[in-house]
């Protein structure tokens, strides 16, 4: 007994050792009995064991307690959390929160948390206690004639020195330290700029720096808030709040002026009334002409208040030799830059484009310049200089027309083209016309007849930019210039011109981008941040000493922070007399242009001419605010030289030139510009002895007289030769032209000939570091961590639980459809784990790889990933050059050298893509089979969307029916996120590009709300799904969100959407809230019943006429409503279209009948469908027709944005890094166990990296069969029946994501809870943020099997010898439970005892009722 006793004693004390080893990293509360950090001796191990039932339970209870215990969540979970419920009764496991993006509730986001955080360093004159205002009487930046003019104005402000801050250590009669209480006024005036907020926390510092009595007021809605009396007393809290953030919605600003001397007298005595030391004005030159008044009046009356500028605008067209820069042009340029970098990355992508920008910058071209020298595109358009050459819009189009025409003799049908904002006004004809037009408009209605100097022109312009000129008025009544949409105007007539060309060949696209609103917010550069702050405590300064009529300036901007010199200048230094329209003079602050003679501009000639034909383009990536970049300086204030602007490499231009022009002609190895089809030629020769001839170039336009015909291939560039060896090893129809490797198995190819074009374009490209931005090279220098099985050399798969949907019709359909991979992979999910008995890889394992979808961001980190696995295996990695290159064997084999340049880079540009898809065709089935069997492939990947994972299905089925043993494996890319799914968690680029879209709708949010009187309907690029949407919704959190898929399940109209859009803006208006955002996914039109049959209808038609070969005729019928007539329909393309179709289209505007007509329903292509445009026109109309009922009372002006284009190509994200190389890994484990037709799944991402786990998920798994009409122009011949497709993932309407945006949106549409996420960072905290629908749908799950495994491994340590029964017998039956409910859960019933029948039940039942 004694023995059995100790026996039993010895087994619990195990048994409870083992479960406090397996909780020891669980308990460590000194509260708890079984606190592990506690050593205990035998006496209490004997004491454990005395009651084994008793010990379990307090032991579990202790756990438990300790798991859902806050301390325990708050400490070892994260500090951002949560409880539904906590008080003393219960508790519910809290929720975590995202902790990556704003709360739904706040309205800041964690990176603008961090940025409040920001000290700014001021400048050491600053830094000490004592400052010297030194006097400078000398004539600097005096112009004699405009300051004798000016003094007849300001008389008593012209007797003013330059004044510059020193810094002083003694306390000499000169030194000056503060310290008097005092009351500073603040007025932000006009469109806002980043860093007006750090601005006044300079003056707020500087105020309560000396002396915390000091008070300072701001105005609240610019100078109307001034004659308002409007204003607010900044507080700790309240300047705390806005900190280095962008925006002026801390007060506002607004457009007042100063109109007269009734004016100055209200200001006077408001401004007195408060007792105001000083009044600090922040804008531009209208709001310092303001300035320079107001000083005027206060001096001439002896009113001892100080009138301080601060210089204010993105223009830029405050700067000259005493401003250096105005505050809000670094990071507004920075912004458009990054985006225009992208724009550039993605046509060295697709080759298919030409990118048309518009600038904001006013009349001046500052923005533009600056802009071009971050990015190098090939045209860039100087309003300045185009007015000195007295260039007509012919001669712009023309020259615009004839690089267009010499790129395309090299192959390049692509570009990147930049204007100004104002171009329109540096136009000669241009503004004769708008003169004209002003005053035709201000006599009564237009009338063409009345053009008496520029008629010509007029008919000239398009209809859609003569509508903007007749309909875009300032108050005043003049035309808005800023408004006329100059890109478009542009495309209209470059396409007009290459239409006269009669060249079918040519097939040149455009697309048209704005960029304005989306950098005047922008959270600002630590450049800005702290440039703002010195000059708002300058400001400050300037007050406390008592001067007025300054503006406050900061030089040396190029120097370190504290090297800064604080300054001030007085008005009348940069002011002249101006005459407004009734020629009446006035004094004004200087508007200054570009200036064409200075090192800037003169740079910019030096390089253009190189631009214009050869692709040099450089992406300055997002603005980042921690690391060695954080302080980056804009060309501006630095000029750059002649090479930094092109390669910084000569060996690098020269190779990049010849690589071009030897596509152009390989007889001769010259540039012919001779753009037709007869110059096209065979590459059938070998590149690795073939040389070029010796080739001058004068590509530069030093001469002043400027003109873009003078690009040539002149004589002066340089006299050299193209070195042989190239550092691509690329395949020119069977030849390899490496010197140093063999083609091997490549060699069988035969010479075929090749269109010069998309292939040609990427086979010869070579890309150089001296045309990456400092942010790319430091990219390709970042280590990516990885899961430990990506690196293993024994990582196989083992087969796991099957996965097959339960429609029983779907299921035949997959097995006639896909018979060979249903027997092959047997619906089994596959699971990537370390195989210690696997035996190495013997042979050359050889794997292709090809892109088949839009651009998404990390798909070179796919391929890089690929190549390093392979590389590990002594294998061969093989890139082929989109679909024409799958097609026709044409392939770039990857080594060290060729892709070292594309780690953690945007785009495709070594392969480029195919977003066509062509493999539903079985001929062009047979080729990729000849493809993949002459190279020997032991796998092919393809990345893309659900389409190109269903062409990988169809090709894994076709190969398996050949017996050809090359396995297909496909990886989830695409920034629509539309192969999301139970088994994939989210698709590589999505946290990229909605990040991007995220921190340019932050930036209009924020723009919003500081000049409040405009609506923004903002459309984000994107497939059918609204994920883009639904995530930047989430991240910003906007008025108005449109999900398409939620319009769709109710069967509403496109009228529903407009009533619900204006229910919104009337409800706000009625708050006085006049300006809101919406959100609207690019396919919104197709989820809406009446218009999917329309636009089905119309792709019918236009596909019947294209095989009839009216294309074109049908087109202009449908466009124009041909043969409609009194209700008879006489056009046989018209009448083919349904009643209520036909009804529908009549309603619709000529421009959006135009863009139907371009919708791609095969391809899922809807970003010509200017969706955003016909929603603001229609809620105009219904606000309209609501204000003459009287139900609106409000105002309403629109704006409107496309983000599509500006995100697919960006720099991708730290998370999408990491999981696109992951995949690239992870494809070749799964072609290396012999799979195929798989797609690759990474599950777990929202833990960390070294926990992510691999699996690979059967093609037939994710399939359906999809309803009639979607996607049948895909499937014609290709199916036996129904075709089971991989279709795209549309929001799940049950899903957590969009629960949380449908109860959110409750607040958002009333309250201003705007965030603006920020840009994408690379360092810092910021730089591991992942997406907030990957944690709302994920991180649950994530965070469940965690627990499990943990309580699993618990009750393992429970259950051993010892255990009571009871307790045994309880896990036993619900484990077993638990087992039937994973592997058999349509068992259930059968697997229940037999207690009887149910009728033997009832039976006894009724019978016990009758007894009682």
């Amino acid at each position: 007994m004694d023995t059995k006793s100790g026996d039993k004693n010895a087994a619990n004390t195990g048994g409870a050792d083992g479960l406090v080893k397996t909780v020891s990293v669980l308990l460590r509360d000194n509260k708890c009995k079984f606190n592990i950090d506690e050593s205990y001796d035998q006496n209490d191990k004997e004491k454990l064991g005395n009651d084994a039932g008793q010990q379990d339970s307090g032991m579990i209870n202790c756990l438990m307690e300790k798991l859902t215990s806050k301390k325990f969540l708050e400490e070892k979970e994260t500090k951002n959390s949560f409880y539904l419920v906590d008080n003393e009764n219960m508790k519910i496991k809290k929720l975590k929160e995202h902790g990556h993006s704003a709360s739904l509730n706040d309205d800041l986001s964690p990176l603008q948390y961090e940025r409040t955080k920001y000290v700014p360093t001021l400048p050491k004159a600053f830094a000490s206690e004592y400052q010297i205002l030194e006097e400078n009487y000398g004539d600097d930046f005096i112009n004699k004639n405009d300051y004798e003019d000016v003094k007849r104005f300001l008389k008593n402000l012209h007797n003013l020195p330059m004044l510059n801050v020193k810094e002083s250590n003694n306390n000499n009669n000169e030194s000056f330290k503060g310290g008097n209480i005092l009351k500073i006024g603040i007025i932000l005036s006009g469109g806002p700029a980043p860093g007006g907020h750090n601005v006044i926390s300079g003056i707020y510092d500087y105020a309560k720096r000396y002396n915390e009595q000091s008070q300072v007021i701001g105005f609240l809605g610019g100078i109307d808030g001034l004659y308002s009396k409007n204003y607010v007393t900044i507080t700790d809290s309240m300047m705390n709040r806005f900190r280095n953030l962008g925006g002026f919605n801390m007060l506002w600003s607004g457009r007042g002026k100063v109109k007269n001397k009734d004016d100055l007298i209200a200001i006077e005595n408001i401004v007195s009334k408060l007792k105001l030391n000083g009044l600090v004005i922040i804008g531009g030159d209208g709001s310092n002409s303001n300035a320079a008044l107001i000083s005027e009046y206060f001096a001439e009356r002896k009113i001892p208040i100080s009138i301080i500028g601060v210089p204010k605008t993105i223009d830029g067209d405050l700067k000259s030799e005493a401003i250096e820069i105005s505050f809000g042009f670094d990071t507004a340029t920075r912004t458009y830059s990054e985006i225009i970098g992208n724009l550039c990355t993605d046509v060295k992508t697709g080759h298919n484009v030409y990118h048309v920008v518009r600038v904001m910058g006013r009349s001046a071209s500052h923005v533009v310049l600056e802009c071009a020298l971050q990015t190098r595109p090939n045209v860039v358009l100087i309003g300045e200089e185009v007015e000195q050459l007295n260039l007509s819009l012919k001669d712009i189009v023309k020259n615009i027309v004839n690089i267009i025409l010499k790129r395309k003799s090299l192959n390049k049908n692509y570009g990147v083209i930049l204007l100004p904002e104002g171009l329109i006004e540096f136009v000669p004809e241009m503004k004769i016309l708008i003169s004209e037009l002003n005053v035709i408009l201000k006599d009564g209605p237009f009338d063409a007849s009345k053009l008496q100097k520029s008629k010509e022109v007029w008919d000239f312009l398009p209809p859609i930019i003569r509508d903007q000129l007749l309909m875009d008025r300032e108050s005043t009544g003049y035309i808005q210039v800023g408004k006329i949409a100059t890109e478009r105007l542009i495309i209209v007539l470059v396409e007009s011109e290459l239409a006269k060309l009669n060249n079918k060949n040519l097939n040149i696209q455009f697309m048209s981008h704005y960029l304005g609103y989306e950098g005047r917010c922008a959270i600002p550069s630590n450049f800005d941040c702290n440039y703002c702050y010195a000059l708002g405590y300058n400001a400050a300064l300037l007050i406390d000493h008592k001067k007025t009529g300054y503006m406050s300036i900061i030089r040396n901007l190029a120097d370190s922070y504290t090297n800064w010199i604080p300054a001030a200048i007085p008005f009348l230094r940069i002011m002249h007399v101006i005459k407004d329209n009734t020629g009446n003079e006035f004094p004004a602050v200087k508007r200054y242009l570009v200036d064409l003679n200075s090192p800037l501009f003169n740079v910019l000639k030096e390089v253009r001419g190189l631009w214009s034909l050869y692709d040099l383009y450089r992406s300055p990536g997002p603005i980042q605010f921690n690391g060695h970049l954080g302080n980056a300086r804009c060309y501006t204030v630095k000029t750059p030289t002649k090479d930094n602007l092109l390669c910084q490499n000569a060996d690098d231009l020269e190779l990049i030139i010849n690589l071009t022009n030897k596509n152009t002609n390989g007889n001769n190895g010259h540039n012919n510009h001779n753009v037709s089809d007869d110059n096209k030629t065979k590459d059938g020769e070998s590149s690795s002895t073939s040389s070029f001839k010796k080739t001058n170039y004068n590509l530069s336009d030093n001469n002043t007289n400027t003109n873009y015909n003078n690009i040539s291939d002149g004589s002066t560039f340089g006299n050299t030769t193209l070195l042989n060896n190239t550092t691509c090893n690329v395949k020119f129809d069977g030849v390899n032209t490496s010197n140093n490797q063999e083609s091997s198995t490549s060699d069988v190819l035969s010479a075929e000939p090749v269109n010069q074009g998309f292939y040609e374009q990427h086979a010869s490209s070579y890309k150089s570091l001296g045309c990456m931005s400092e942010l790319q090279t430091s990219r390709l220098y970042n280590k990516l961590e990885l899961p430990e099985l990506c690196s293993d050399l024994k990582a196989k798969v083992r087969a796991g639980k099957q996965y097959i949907s339960n429609d029983p019709y779907t299921q035949k359909q997959i097995l006639s459809n896909y018979p060979h991979m249903s027997y092959e992979n047997k619906f089994q999910i596959q699971e990537i784990f370390h195989d210690k008995y696997a035996s190495p890889i013997s042979f050359e394992i050889r794997i292709g790889i090809v892109f088949l979808s839009r651009q998404a961001p990390g798909a070179m980190n796919v391929l890089c990933g690929l190549y390093r696995r392979l590389k590990l295996l002594k294998g061969v990695c093989i890139a082929f050059y989109g679909l024409y290159g799958l097609l026709h064997n044409k392939y770039i084999i990857i080594d060290d050298d060729n892709i070292a340049k594309y780690l953690n880079q945007g785009g495709l540009e070594l392969t480029g893509n195919s977003p066509e898809h062509s493999l539903f065709d079985k001929e062009n089935r047979n080729k990729v089979c000849e493809t993949v069997t002459q190279l020997q492939l032991n796998g092919l990947v393809m990345p893309g969307s659900n389409i190109t994972i269903t062409e990988a299905a169809l090709l894994s089925e076709y190969f398996l029916e050949k017996k050809i043993p090359t396995s297909v494996v496909g990886i989830p890319l695409t920034g629509s996120n539309n192969l999301i799914h139970e088994l994939i968690e989210t698709c590589v680029g999505f946290d990229s590009s909605t990040k991007v879209y995220a921190s340019l709708i932050g930036n209009v949010l924020t723009d919003a709300v500081s000049m409040p009187k405009y609506w923004h309907f903002i459309r984000l690029m994107g497939r059918s799904p609204s994920h883009e949407v639904l995530e930047c919704a989430l991240q910003t959190h906007p008025n108005v969100v449109i999900i398409s898929e939620e319009y769709g399940a109710a069967d509403k109209t496109l009228w529903r959407v407009v009533q619900d859009i204006a229910d919104v803006v009337c409800a706000r208006a009625d708050v006085g809230k006049n300006y809101g955002t919406v959100l609207i996914p690019d396919a919104l039109l197709m989820h809406l019943p009446h218009m999917k049959i329309l636009l089905s209808e119309i792709s019918d038609i236009l596909n019947e006429a294209s095989e009839k070969g009216q294309l074109l005729e049908a087109r202009n019928d449908l466009v124009n409503l041909s043969g409609v007539d009194h209700g008879q329909l006489t056009s046989e393309w018209v009448s083919k279209l349904t009643p209520w179709s036909l009804a529908l289209l009549k309603t619709f505007p000529q421009f959006i009948i135009k863009e139907l007509l371009q919708v791609d329903l095969r391809s899922m292509r809807f970003e010509q469908l200017e969706t955003e445009q016909l929603l603001l026109q229609m809620v105009k109309e219904e606000l309209q027709d609501r204000k003459k009922k009287g139900k609106y009372s409000g105002s309403f002006m629109g704006l409107t944005h496309f983000f599509g284009y500006q995100g697919r190509s960006s720099l991708p994200s730290e998370f999408d890094c990491k999981l696109a190389y992951a995949y690239g890994h992870a494809a070749s484990i799964v072609i290396e166990s012999g799979l195929t037709g798989y797609i690759v799944s990474i599950r777990g991402l929202c833990g960390n990296v070294k926990d992510w786990k691999l699996f690979a998920i059967p093609f037939i798994s994710l399939m359906k069969i999809l309803p009639k009409g979607q996607g049948s122009k895909y499937l014609k011949s290709a199916s036996k029946g129904d075709l089971p497709v991989i279709p795209s993932a549309p929001v799940d309407l049950n899903g957590k994501a969009y629960r949380s945006l449908k109860i959110a949106l409750q607040k958002w549409q009333m309250e201003d809870r705007f965030c603006n996420p920020g840009p994408i960072q690379f360092e810092g905290n910021a730089s591991n943020y992942y997406n907030r629908i990957l944690f709302e749908e994920q991180s649950e799950y994530f965070e469940m099997l965690r627990y499990v495994e943990c309580y699993a491994n618990i009750l393992k340590d429970t259950c051993r010898f010892g255990v009571s029964a009871d307790y045994l017998k309880n896990v036993f039956v619900q484990l077993c439970g638990m087992l039937v409910l994973a592997y058999k859960p349509n068992d259930i019933l059968s697997n229940m005892p037999y207690i009887g029948s149910i009728e033997d039940y009832y039976d006894w039942e009724n019978q016990r009722k009758r007894m009682n």
